[in-house]
């Protein structure tokens, strides 16, 4: 077998040269040089032409022509990169043009020898397949219609007939942890395995073509229905992605999550859809590596203030349980959280800020309560570097479980060696949660004590009842939103724990000596002379 490259430069001036690789394997950039070496009458033998990717295809057309013509059995091959649909139709029409390939051809030639593998037909069929169905996808998925429906005729011809209607987008899970430490060259390899395996499993078992966006992690689907619309076209689609991704896994054995978008109607809207099922894959987080995820648009559970109100109550309920000491109560807390912030509308960034203000806001009670400062915030900053690095909801759940059932641990082995420990963590709680209808047994059964033992303790602690101390507490905030906000009695009232506002203008008139409406007045006075006003 003879082989020559003939380099095709786009410097008219370069110097020429010819070089013999090894035996039979020459190289030039002189075009007389390389038609000389050609054999006349040698059925095995392959010219190569390495052009750059501004060159006129007539260029190439020419060469190809003299060197058939010295003779008709040698193979002719392209050795360039090239985008241009000018430069596909012609290798695709072209009779002179055997094949077209992006890598070095001789490194292959020994490989493609022993295995027997110079059909020249196919791989220049399968090499345009791959080409045409990666600018294909680009153009549908960007929105450059008119590009894909000029590349649609030569995808006809090669036989790939498909009508677009959903899209996949596949990413391997801890692609960037796998790779690393591997250069882009091992990392391309990894996906191309990906998509070697996915296009086997397309083969089996529906219609659709899939590519690489270059530069990302992502393989691209495009699937067609196959007469199904809607509901059943989604349905169809979630059991071709499943097959999908056990295949990649047979025969890859790596882990993949698929995005799926919604049915599309019009091709015209697949840009859409491509970004549906991108904005699908967010939520990989949620549930999971491994996953199917299929879009949905969905508005959030809660609004913004109610979530907020929400994730306190759940906030205190942690406490409550950590008092308690019971392992059990605190995963279901935790776990109501999780549901909660499982919510489509919710981001991941959103999602780990969220649980780590939960966390601050845990620590910084137990801090209050003389617990060992250094330990939990140094615990506590690890914590939060553990969360942001995490890749799934489960595993930040795993994360705060076992950091809150270590203060649990804490917590109730310093309460249970001193009865003043419990009894400060009962007054921080009520200074921490005064708005809420606490309870003296409820206290109580946190602190783990009988209410009549507790009740008795805590007097003689701080020299007050239980009631006494909270109603106090209550009415230290309530001064604070008479003076500073201009609320209603019932208002403020309510904000500071009293269920009745009578009540609360009692109590705070025994406190003060002042109606809330007389110390209210008083306090808008004073500010008037030095200059302050009240928050509207």
């Amino acid at each position: 077998m003879i082989c020559i490259q003939l380099k095709l430069e786009e410097n008219q001036n370069a110097k020429l040269f010819h070089k013999k690789i090894r035996k039979d394997f020459y190289s030039t950039n002189t075009l007389s040089f390389a038609i000389d070496k050609i054999p006349n009458n040698e059925n095995l033998s392959i010219f190569a032409v390495n052009f750059h990717p501004n060159i006129d295809p007539q260029k190439l057309l020419d060469v190809a022509h003299l060197a058939k013509s010295k003779n008709p059995n040698c193979k002719i091959i392209l050795l360039g990169k090239t985008n241009s649909l000018d430069f596909l139709n012609l290798i695709f029409k072209s009779d002179l043009i055997d094949g077209h390939l992006n890598f070095n051809f001789f490194e292959r030639i020994p490989q493609l020898l022993e295995n027997n593998s110079l059909n020249y037909s196919d791989q220049k069929s399968n090499l345009l397949k791959d080409i045409l169905t990666m600018e294909y996808i680009n153009d549908l998925i960007y929105n450059h219609m008119e590009r894909a429906n000029r590349i649609k005729p030569l995808l006809d011809i090669l036989k790939v007939n498909i009508s677009p209607q959903m899209i996949m987008t596949i990413i391997c899970d801890d692609f960037w942890q796998i790779c690393e430490q591997l250069d882009n060259s091992k990392r391309y390899n990894i996906k191309r395995n990906i998509l070697n395996a996915t296009r086997k499993a397309i083969a089996k078992k529906m219609n659709a073509i899939s590519t690489t966006l270059i530069g990302t992690d992502k393989i691209v689907v495009i699937l067609d229905c196959e007469g199904k619309n809607n509901e059943d076209a989604e349905t169809y689609g979630i059991e071709c992605a499943n097959f999908i991704r056990s295949k990649i896994m047979e025969i890859t054995g790596y882990s993949v999550s698929i995005g799926l978008s919604r049915y599309c109607h019009n091709k015209n809207n697949l840009w859409k859809a491509y970004e549906e099922s991108f904005q699908a894959l967010k939520q990989v987080f949620f549930y999971g590596k491994n996953s199917i995820l299929l879009y949905r648009h969905e508005h959030n559970m809660f609004s913004g203030e109610q979530n907020e109100n929400k994730e306190m109550i759940l906030h205190q309920k942690i406490i409550a349980k950590i008092f308690l000491g019971d392992n059990k109560l605190i995963e279901d807390v935790i776990n109501e959280i999780i549901s909660i912030l499982k919510v489509e509308k919710n981001k991941e960034m959103e999602v780990k800020s969220k649980i780590v203000i939960i966390i601050a806001k845990i620590t910084h009670y137990f801090e209050k309560v003389k617990l060992d400062d250094f330990y939990m915030l140094d615990r506590q900053s690890r914590l939060i570097v553990s969360i942001f690095k995490a890749t799934s909801l489960k595993e930040v759940q795993e994360l705060v479980k076992k950091y809150v059932f270590d203060i649990s641990k804490i917590v109730n082995v310093a309460k249970n060696k001193d009865s003043k420990i419990s009894m400060e963590m009962s007054l921080s709680f009520m200074k921490e949660f005064y708005y809420e209808d606490l309870k003296l047994k409820d206290i109580a059964n946190m602190a783990g004590y009988s209410t009549s033992y507790f009740s008795r303790t805590f007097s003689d602690t701080f020299e007050a009842s239980f009631i006494e101390t909270l109603v106090n507490i209550r009415i230290k905030h309530a001064e604070v939103l008479l003076k500073k906000y201009n609320l209603t009695i019932s208002e403020i009232s309510e904000r500071v724990g009293f269920k009745n506002s009578s009540y609360f203008s009692v109590a705070f008139k025994k406190k003060t000596g002042l109606s809330p409406i007389q110390y209210r007045n008083f306090h808008v006075e004073k500010g008037k002379s030095e200059g302050s006003d009240l928050h509207i």
